[in-house]
């Protein structure tokens, strides 16, 4: 049986980012501040100041997927935080981030709010949700 092209095409992978990517980040993370379920605004010097302190830090990981089709960041503590250009591709990374599970005492995590479409991609990548209480001060 003869191979297509979609055989030929490698799966997608990830890649560390690195500062040449601050643009590219920048420009999620102002995606992410347009949502409502999102407080503040953020510039790019302060965005620069917050990558550099981590992608020096090996405790965290800031992924990027494929042909920057999103990415995926892992706090120390294991937290995910993620950006993807559709929900098919945020699925597809969220699954791939299993392996570095290990590193963070065998599970990874993620908090988001109830409307937030993100928490939809987690469940289908295999994310369990558990039922938590959350405590917010805002003086």
């Amino acid at each position: 049986m003869p191979l297509s092209l979609a055989d030929l095409r490698p799966e997608p992978r990830f890649r560390p980012a690195t500062i040449d990517d601050a643009e590219l980040l920048y420009v999620w993370r102002m995606k992410a501040e347009e949502a409502d379920v999102y407080e503040g605004s953020t510039t790019f010097d302060e965005h620069l100041d917050w990558l550099r302190a981590r992608l020096d830090n090996p405790l965290v990981h800031v992924l990027i997927w494929g042909n920057d089709q999103g990415m995926v960041r892992i706090d120390s503590n294991g937290e995910v935080a993620f950006h993807a250009s559709d929900t098919g591709t945020a699925v597809a990374m969220l699954r791939a981030i299993g392996e570095y599970a290990a590193a963070y005492g065998g599970r990874l995590k993620a908090t988001v709010d109830q409307r937030d479409w993100r928490g939809t991609c987690l469940v289908q990548a295999g994310f369990d949700v558990y039922p938590a209480t959350f405590l917010c001060l805002r003086p």
